[in-house]
């Protein structure tokens, strides 16, 4: 009957043959069949559920897609067990076909299983397949064929993650609405879920990775990265999250090496020193160790009106101004010598050419030499172009000050820092250092000091000249929340080159049995993206409260005149008040001079008479 029906079909994909009971066949097992240890799994879960549900006249369709052998469930003596009437199967083989020829195949399985169920009394279905193209194409032409109807009930098998199996479970009627049982099976050594167990962990508030705020019910709330994470890898493994209470970091790290706590939560740097005291999860996070200082603010500079130009366009400009009127006066003289004329005096002269070039206006009485008169033209086009150029930067350097260089890189940091602190977690940094053959580690071990928050380091760090050690991303969160005006700018900057690009992980006790799955999801997550995608959105919404929060404290007026204008200062504007001062100075002096020559000219002319 079926060998007819099949005889217009690739049997090199699709293979259909009907077991006896009264024969007790065993197929040989193919060498790549699946993973050695879902073998067994497969086949006795499969036997387990249909001993349970056996009846004396139902038979079984078993159906694969070539991942896994037909004789690794047909060989459980359970399987046979039951199914008193036989088992019908069928196998198409996916791997290398296109899809429109394995979706014709499939089809033409499915209408002889249609015929196996209605030639029979009671009708159990096994799907296996770890493949979700062929999952969703069963479901969908499982309907269109008619092969199941409420009588039937179908067992699928497969070891698919869970967030593909939740979404082929609610997109087809076949598996959400029919008599549907289903078996996962994951591809990991046994014993590895948690069974809804209770895990005790430990952590304290670290913004980005883990805070902690209380819910309207008084209970205690949970966010950041890391506990994000720990969500996670819960949901994965099927534990709940019982935060164990502690008072400091050595406290988290405490009650994982006295195995009270499973895991501490909030990555911790691979330091030597701690691992001897406990055990790393997978590497998921580079958290180094970064320095943050006060942005340097502009110093009073009289070298501001110099700024404009180069050093070789001052003495080109000094230069010329020497040159020009001894060339002009040159002319002059002897033109003068021509006609006849006034003679015009050096000092005239000196004073009509520096005029020139500071914007004033042409000398009052301009020589008949034509040859003068061309030498005129082009200082005055020279001043013109050389005092616009002059102004324009002028007028930059003054908007767009020059900042003082700042500390980038930890050779820098250990020259300019007079102080660096470091919140209590601080002491094994500050011990490491010490103990470093580095004299650039040693001396930033010297210049370490512990303080009680990085608030108090931060405060220090503004009103002084020192820095604050800790992680990039936390440090970037505090700047973010506390150091940032309105107009975006912090106050606070973080050095470009990190201290220790450490490799960071949670702490967990030594030998830990649940480690390889632990490291399985966290990897995964990882590898999803999602650990940066949490961190960056922490991010965006602290920058965005806190130039709220500076908003508010401000008047619109202010806030508007702050974002359009921005006034100078006396800092910008140092330097002309410094040069005025000078030319006061120059002109007291001159003056003194004068009073005491013409002192002397009165008292010569005394003594004459």
């Amino acid at each position: 009957m079926l060998g007819d029906s099949l005889s217009n079909i690739n049997t090199g994909k699709i293979i259909l043959m009907m077991v006896s009971l009264a024969v007790n066949t065993v197929l040989p097992l193919p060498p790549h069949s699946v993973v050695g240890e879902l073998l067994s799994v497969e086949g006795g879960g499969v036997g387990a559920v249909l001993e349970a549900l056996s009846q004396p006249t139902c038979s079984l369709i078993l159906l694969t897609d070539g991942t896994t052998s037909p004789s690794t469930i047909i060989k459980e003596e359970s399987v046979v067990r039951g199914s008193p009437w036989g088992v019908g199967v069928f196998e198409v083989v996916v791997d290398g076909q296109d899809a429109n020829e394995t979706l014709v195949l499939l089809s033409h399985l499915l209408h002889q299983a249609r015929q196996v169920r209605m030639e029979s009394r009671c009708v159990r279905v096994v799907v296996v397949s770890h493949d979700p193209v062929f999952l969703n194409t069963f479901a969908e032409w499982s309907l269109k064929g008619r092969l199941l109807v409420w009588a039937t009930k179908l067992l699928v098998v497969t070891s698919l993650p869970l967030p593909q199996l939740h979404a082929l479970l609610s997109s087809h009627w076949t598996f959400s609405m029919m008599n549907t049982i289903l078996l996962n099976l994951e591809d990991t050594p046994p014993n590895l879920s948690f069974n809804g167990a209770k895990v005790n962990v430990t952590a304290l508030p670290f913004a980005p990775y883990w805070g902690e705020l209380k819910g309207s019910d008084g209970a205690k709330q949970y966010s950041g990265t890391d506990y994000f994470l720990l969500k996670s890898i819960a949901d994965s493994l099927n534990f709940t999250i019982n935060v164990v209470p502690t008072t400091s970091w050595a406290e988290v790290t405490q009650r994982v090496v006295d195995r009270v706590s499973f895991m501490a939560t909030v990555f911790h740097i691979m330091l030597p020193g701690r691992l001897e005291r406990y055990d790393y999860s997978w590497v998921y996070e580079y958290a180094s160790l970064d320095f943050s200082m006060a942005r340097p603010g502009i110093k009073p500079q009289w070298q501001s009106l110099y700024y404009p130009l180069t050093d070789l366009v001052w003495a080109a400009v000094l230069l010329a101004l020497l040159l020009t009127p001894v060339i002009l006066l040159l002319i002059i003289r002897v033109g003068e010598w021509k006609d006849g004329g006034d003679r015009i005096a050096t000092g005239t002269v000196v004073q009509d050419v520096t005029g020139m070039l500071l914007g004033q206006n042409l000398p009052r009485r301009l020589p008949t030499v034509i040859s003068s008169r061309v030498l005129v033209a082009s200082w005055l086009m020279f001043a013109l172009i050389i005092g616009s150029t002059y102004r324009g930067n002028l007028t930059a350097f003054l908007t767009l000050p020059k900042y003082p260089p700042r500390a980038e890189t930890t050779q820098e940091l250990a020259r300019v820092a007079e102080r660096i602190t470091m919140p209590s977690y601080g002491v094994e940094f500050r011990n490491f250092f010490s103990q470093s053959d580095s004299q650039l580690f040693k001396r930033l071990g010297q210049l370490m000091h512990i303080v009680p928050s990085v608030i108090v380091g931060y405060q220090q760090a503004v009103k002084r000249k020192q820095a604050h050690l800790d992680a990039r991303r936390y440090l970037q969160l505090k700047i973010a929340e506390l150091y940032t005006g309105a107009d975006g700018i912090p106050k606070l900057y973080i050095g470009r080159e990190s201290i220790i690009p450490g490799q960071s992980a949670w702490p967990i006790p030594h030998d830990a049995p649940y480690r390889p799955v632990l490291d399985r999801c966290l990897m995964a997550v990882i590898e999803a993206g999602l650990y940066e995608r949490w961190n960056d959105d922490q991010l965006r919404q602290a920058q965005m409260e806190s130039r709220r929060r500076y908003k508010q404290q401000e008047t619109e007026k202010e806030t508007e005149s702050d974002s359009s204008l921005r006034p100078l200062i006396i800092t910008h504007l140092q330097g002309p008040f410094m040069l005025l001062l000078l030319g006061l100075g120059l002109a007291e002096v001159s003056f003194l001079v004068e009073l005491f020559m013409m002192w002397l000219s009165k008292r010569s002319r005394k003594t004459d008479h």
